[in-house]
Parts: structure tokens; sequence; C-alpha cells
């Protein structure tokens, strides 16, 4: 056996045992039981907890960005190396995103400088297409719709955390290209992709979840600029969404996969346009992720809050899962539903301690060659231990929205009075 691999076994073993036991973040004063799965949660302690995780996370991020402004992509532990080829637009945008939401509760200035400087890379990425800008790939032959959207996504918390309004015109840009994208022979759908060398649109390279993330950037135009034609294009994105795009969802009572892009949007539209299928959908979601996270009746106690997979469980995927369920609680508490925000409450912060439970720290990076590297970022998984941004993005978002929710009564939004 190579030394690479029995570091690898090792490093797994000690992921399990960090999973299974409740390590408490770096400095927190809280039960020794915060973050154990089988036991009654302690909200109060948990949010202080997430609170903390988060920001470690979001530290980590900008201990990676480059003078470039791009993040190193991936950090491998065994060979201690940054890995930034195949480095990911959309993936970009929505780290920057998250970036902002933790410097949000925050208000460390270095997790703001290291946002202003990600975000200057979505705005040399941005390039004059008619009357708008597309936002580009490293290569800059191609806009993803995803990337399009979270650009706009990104530019609007930025816009939200910081009360600045100098990106308006770029955000106003984007925005005018994303709209262009809308096919005009089906409202509310969308083309996947436009190629810089033609100046085409087309409907591959796809993916499932890059409509989910254009109804939120819609969703979130119309929080911030409620006189432009945003809400009506949400609308339409959503009736498509809810309606077109896998059957009728509420009539079907069921969704063919989780989308946590959908589930956070739809979330948020319902409070501009209180649609009731909207909500459904939402709990459609919502329940679908409950179903499938590992709870004590499994028999594994370190599994508890993790989503199932087939494959294993995987650590991001888990923590989009959180981002879901956050957002589904939050609607609950909107509309009233104390029985569903009890519920969606309770597998989020059974999420949550599940994604606290495996983040690097100390006691489970300790042997690798750099330990200091590893510290607030999360591993793929228990054989995955690489990091890469958007691992990181989406375990501090769910958990910044947690701590919001617990600590505040609601997420903070644009208009929500956060």
């Amino acid at each position: 056996m190579s030394r690479r691999t029995l570091l690898s076994l090792t490093i797994a073993w000690l992921l399990f045992l960090t999973a299974t036991s409740p390590v408490i973040a770096i400095g927190a004063r809280v039960p020794a039981d915060t973050l154990d799965g089988a036991r009654p949660l302690n909200l109060q302690a948990l949010a202080e907890v997430a609170r903390e995780r988060a920001v470690l996370g979001a530290r980590w991020l900008a201990a990676v960005v480059q003078p470039t402004g791009a993040y190193q992509y991936i950090y491998d532990p065994g060979t201690d190396r940054y890995v930034n080829r195949d480095y990911n637009d959309v993936r970009h945008a929505g780290t920057t995103y998250a970036l902002y939401q933790v410097y949000d509760i925050a208000r460390e200035p270095g997790l703001l400088t290291a946002a202003e400087r990600a975000t200057e890379w979505i705005e040399r990425q941005s390039v004059p297409v008619g009357s708008g800008r597309a936002f580009v790939d490293p290569s800059r032959t191609m806009t993803k719709l995803g990337g399009q959207a979270l650009a706009v996504v990104a530019l609007l918390e930025r816009r939200r955390t910081t009360g600045a309004d100098d990106a308006d015109p770029l955000i106003a840009d984007l925005s005018r290209f994303l709209l262009s994208m809308e096919m005009p022979d089906h409202p509310g759908r969308y083309y996947m992709a436009y190629t810089v060398a033609d100046q085409r649109l087309h409907l591959v390279p796809s993916s499932e979840y890059y409509p989910g993330e254009t109804l939120l950037a819609l969703t979130r135009l119309a929080q911030h600029f409620p006189d432009g034609p945003y809400l009506a294009a949400a609308q339409r994105a959503a009736h498509y969404l809810v309606y077109e795009r896998d059957g009728d969802l509420p009539a079907l009572g069921a969704a063919p996969r989780d989308d946590h892009w959908l589930t956070i949007a739809l979330s948020e539209l319902y409070r501009l346009d209180p649609n009731e299928h909207y909500s459904k959908v939402v709990a459609i979601q919502a329940e679908r992720m409950i179903a499938n996270q590992h709870t004590a009746a499994d028999g594994y106690p370190s599994r508890i809050g993790a989503a199932k997979r087939e494959s294993g469980i995987s650590y991001t995927s888990t923590a989009t899962k959180g981002e879901a369920l956050v957002a589904a609680w939050a609607l609950a508490k909107h509309r009233g539903d104390a029985a569903a925000a009890d519920q969606y409450a309770t597998a989020a912060m059974r999420t949550a301690q599940f994604q606290m439970r495996v983040q690097y720290l100390p006691a489970n990076a300790e042997l690798f060659a750099k330990p200091d590297r590893l510290i607030g970022g999360w591993p793929g998984s228990a054989t995955n231990q690489a990091i890469r941004i958007d691992y990181v993005q989406h375990n501090i978002s769910a958990l910044a929205g947690l701590w919001s929710l617990v600590a505040e009564g609601d997420l903070r939004l644009q208009g929500s009075g956060a």
C-alpha cells in the first residue's frame, strides 16, 4: 500500500471519527453536545456555532482569493497543491454570493475585501453583447445561464449587504442579457448558453439547476427594483417550472429531483406573489429532502442529518439540502404555518449539525502536510478530501441562513426588514 493511499485511508477514518463526536467550533462557549444529532436540539447554542463556523468557512474562502479576483479553485490536501484547471464561472459567482452573505452577519473587513476582489473578476468577465453584458467563462467563449443568473445574485447581495449602488449599471446590463435568454416562443423557459464566436443562444450544455438559479435572480431583481420588468419575468419562469417542465407539480404532489435553487427562489417569490402553488412546491421539495435524510432510526449516529445517496454521503449535496430546508423553514414562518416550520427547522438543524461535524478543524486536519490550509473548509465527502470553493459556498450559505432565522426570526432579504 502506498504512503498516499495509507494517508487517505487514515484521514477518511479520522473524518468519520470527527463526524461521530460533537466537535465544537474554536472558541465557542456552548454545551459539548450541541452538534450531537442523537440528542435534543439546543437552538440558541446551535445557531451560535453555526455563525462561528460560517465565518470560519468564509475566512477560508477569503484566504484563497487571488490578486486577479479568481479563487484558488480546488485545494488538494494530500499533495498540498491548488488546482485551477477547469475553473468554473458559475461556482465563482455562487461562492462570491455566499461570501457576501457571511460578511453581512460578521462584518469582518477581510471578508469584504475578498468579496470585492472576486466581484471585480465578475466585472472583467462581463462582455458587451447588444444592449447588455454577458458573464463569460474563463476562456471568454461561452455564457452559461446559471453563471449569468448567479452573477446577478452575487451583485445584488453586494448591493444589499454594503448599501453600495455603484454596480447598478452592471446589474442592469447583466439583467438585460439574462432577460434576452428567455425563449420568445416559450415564455418562462430560457436558453442554457450563449456562444461568443457565433453570437447564438443554445439549449446545450444544459443543467437541471440553471432554471432555478435564473428564477432566484429574477426574484431578487424584483425585490431590489420593484418597478422593473422582473416580477413579471419571475412569474413566467415560475409558471414554467411549477407547471410545465416536469408536469404540474402541485397536482402531482411530487417532484423528480431535489432542487435547492428552485426551493429558495419560490420561497422568496411567494413573498412578492403569494401563490399557494409556490408554497406547495416548496413543501414538496422540503418533504422529499426530509424523507431522504439520515435519522437516528438508521442506526448510525454519525450520519444523522446527512442526505442519503446511493453513491454514499456527499457533504456538499447535504449542504444544498440545508440551504433549501432553511428557505422552506423561513417561508413556513412567514406564512404562520407553525407545524411546517417546526418540521423544517428540525430537519435543517440536524443537517447543520452534520455539516459542522465534518468541517475541517484542527482535530481532523492535523495529519495533513499543511493543516492551516484546511481549517474552515469542507471536503467533498469522507473519501474526497479535497476542498473546492463551492463545497464551502453551500455550507456557509446554509449556516448563515440558519443563524439568521434563529437569532433574528427571518432571513436577511431585501425588503424583509432584517
